[in-house]
């Protein structure tokens, strides 16, 4: 029978996790992954990983998890739980009543949650997730500090990596430059779409791709990003702006990766983009110098 590890609040990072998937599997566990969004999510449905999509009502979700712990109560090990969904708590009081360490994933949200960028009622549930954690995972050294202001002491740093890919296109690049990631404020999207159409406008021949819309299941400030670039950018150059889902596609083709950012760190898709040959021209902020 095999070990089965529950993960909570991945959707569209779901790919992101397959190297870790991958790994555990070969050791005999199974992977019970609950999404939102199971369109973003099916790429991963190949054995490895069990993935349901979860009730959108919340009455709907409390019934749905609490029978799966009954169901797999002696089989399940642990229970990761990605914070910045609004039933996060509730996921991790369900583990609690049935004795499971949870392990919390901090993949960055913590800096919005003290910047205040979230809501308050998911800020309040970001803070009771945290709270619940047995331990927190944190992927880039720059929330440890705030970490430490919540009182976490059982921390510990895994950062992302990824694999080199085992075939890079070796047809021409026609991708000048590759925006690959959430649009966010921290992020400057408007930096790069003045720019871009500054190159347009000095009649450069440039090609470029925006992967980084998250439509109406992206935050406040994600979908604030989002009609600002509408709005910076002609209508004839919406064809440049794609859903953020999985952006590998993209990296073969692409010359440049840009990333605009007040940090910068061990981020996924800039790890991505190196790993498929693209130059990164990055922002000259902390985590530049790694």
């Amino acid at each position: 029978m095999s070990k089965r590890i529950c993960i909570f609040g991945l959707d569209r990072f779901v790919q992101k996790n397959s190297y870790q998937i991958n790994f555990f599997r070969k050791k005999g566990y199974f992977f019970d992954i609950f999404v939102t969004d199971i369109a973003s999510s099916i790429s991963m449905q190949n054995g490895d990983a069990s993935i349901t999509a979860l009730s959108p009502s919340f009455i709907g979700r409390l019934y749905q998890v609490w029978r799966y712990f009954l169901k797999y109560n002696d089989t399940i090990v642990h229970c990761e739980i990605y914070v910045g969904g609004r039933f996060s708590p509730f996921y991790g009081l369900i583990a609690k009543i049935f004795q499971k360490k949870i392990l919390v994933v901090e993949r960055g949200d913590i800096r919005e949650y003290f910047a205040k960028n979230y809501d308050l009622f998911l800020r309040m549930s970001m803070y009771f997730s945290y709270k619940l954690a047995d331990v927190v995972w944190y992927k880039e050294m720059f929330m440890k500090p705030f970490l430490d202001h919540l009182g976490k002491e059982s921390t510990f740093l895994l950062p992302n990596c990824v694999n080199v890919p085992n075939e890079i296109n070796k047809n021409k690049r026609d991708i000048d430059f590759l925006w690959a990631n959430r649009l966010l404020a921290h992020r400057h999207p408007e930096w790069f779409a003045f720019n871009i159409l500054a190159l347009y406008e000095n009649c450069l021949q440039i090609s470029y791709a925006i992967v980084g819309l998250m439509g109406v299941d992206g935050n406040g400030d994600q979908q604030d990003c989002e009609s600002s670039l509408m709005k910076i950018l002609p209508n004839n150059h919406y064809k440049n702006l794609v859903e953020y889902d999985n952006p590998r596609p993209y990296y073969s083709r692409a010359r440049f990766f840009i990333f605009p950012s007040d940090y910068v760190f061990c981020n996924n898709a800039l790890l991505e983009a190196m790993s498929y040959g693209v130059v990164p021209i990055i922002s000259d902020r902390d985590g530049a110098d790694l």
